[in-house]
């Protein structure tokens, strides 16, 4: 894995994340279980999973640790009950030191997956091991998640990573463009770092950008070379919120997949789902009723323009929405999930 700690650029949204993850390293026994990070696309999450395993494999060699994604965990179970080896993979995820699990959010609705990762949570736990967690979203916020694995997650440490304000980016720039061993002034540092606000994968696309033409154009960086690369770059960088991020935050919420909202499928949850993430992408990106249904499965725009209005109405009556949770129907009035929606977002 590439990620350390040493690398990983600390800054004001990101510090007791990096404190908590400093503090595992170093002890044996579990602080506190399971560890779960959340926050948006790019912000860190998987950097500090991997930099905390790396770091407990060079603290003690002898550490029995695994990472993985909750998409490979679930692939790996399902492999182990086709081929009788359901026993030597809990094994592997319950003999450990450390358990590391990424996007853990993907074991939404799928609730002989939640049973399987409880117990070898509840294994891990009482042996006094680590589990580390990462989620787009708090677990609370989690739909299709079953009560006792929400109870257990927020019975550990629960931490959101924030998008790095304007210091945290310029060091972040200043750090990458060091390991590319290029030359940036201060001024084009803060110039990319104003410009690209939301994610470290943001900073560092047009970073590349930047010293790719460099490298062909065999010139210097100046700040009118960088306004020139980076002007198409820019002008596709919403200011607010990126679509990916309301498909993700509403998908999440509704226990439903990204690919769900794409589909044809008209569940009343699926519904839900995708009616507000046209709403959001409406009312929160520069991206127009035609753009939106494009991006979301092919949709008429007239589709979109529905969508805009049933939500628009059952936020004005503050009406009560229905769907399916895991544990039966949910019923939430409109402006809360609005609000749970966007505070998830950021």
């Amino acid at each position: 894995m590439k990620y350390s700690l040493n690398d990983f650029v600390v800054g004001g949204g990101n510090q007791l994340a990096f404190n908590a993850a400093s503090a595992i390293t170093g002890e044996d026994k579990s602080i506190f279980n399971p560890l779960f990070f959340h926050g948006g696309y790019g912000v860190g999450k998987t950097h500090l999973m991997q930099g905390i395993c790396n770091a407990v494999g060079q603290a003690r060699p002898g550490a029995n640790w695994v990472y993985v994604s909750a998409e490979d965990f679930a692939n790996q179970f399902v492999l182990a009950l086709k081929t009788k080896k359901l026993d030597a993979f809990r094994r592997r995820f319950r003999q450990t030191d450390l358990l590391a699990i990424d996007d853990i959010h993907f074991l939404a609705s799928k609730p002989s997956m939640q049973e399987e990762f409880l117990h070898t949570f509840n294994t891990i736990d009482l042996a006094g091991k680590q589990v580390i967690l990462a989620s787009d979203a708090h677990p609370k916020m989690i739909g299709q998640l079953c009560e006792r694995l929400v109870n257990r997650f927020v019975s550990g440490m629960v931490v959101k990573i924030e998008p790095p304000d304007f210091e945290t980016r310029c060091k972040i720039i200043s750090q990458r463009a060091s390991t590319m061993k290029r030359e940036i002034s201060h001024t084009v540092i803060e110039y990319i770092a104003e410009k690209m606000r939301t994610n470290v994968r943001e900073l560092e696309g047009a970073l590349l950008k930047l010293v790719a033409y460099a490298s062909i154009s065999d010139g210097k960086i100046t700040l009118s070379m960088a306004r020139q690369v980076l002007a198409e770059h820019i002008s596709r960088t919403d200011p607010i919120v990126h679509i990916g991020d309301i498909e993700a935050a509403v998908a999440t919420f509704f226990g439903v997949t990204i690919a769900d909202i794409h589909s044809s499928k008209k569940d009343r949850t699926v519904s839900q789902s995708r009616a507000f993430s046209m709403y959001l992408a409406r009312r929160y990106t520069k991206m127009s009723y035609p753009e939106i249904g494009k991006l979301m499965g092919g949709k008429n725009h007239a589709t979109v323009i529905l969508a805009f209005r049933k939500i628009e109405d059952l936020l004005a009556r503050n009406a009560e929405v229905k769907w399916i949770g895991p544990n039966g129907n949910r019923i939430e009035k409109a402006k809360v999930i609005f609000d749970k929606l966007i505070n998830s977002i950021g």
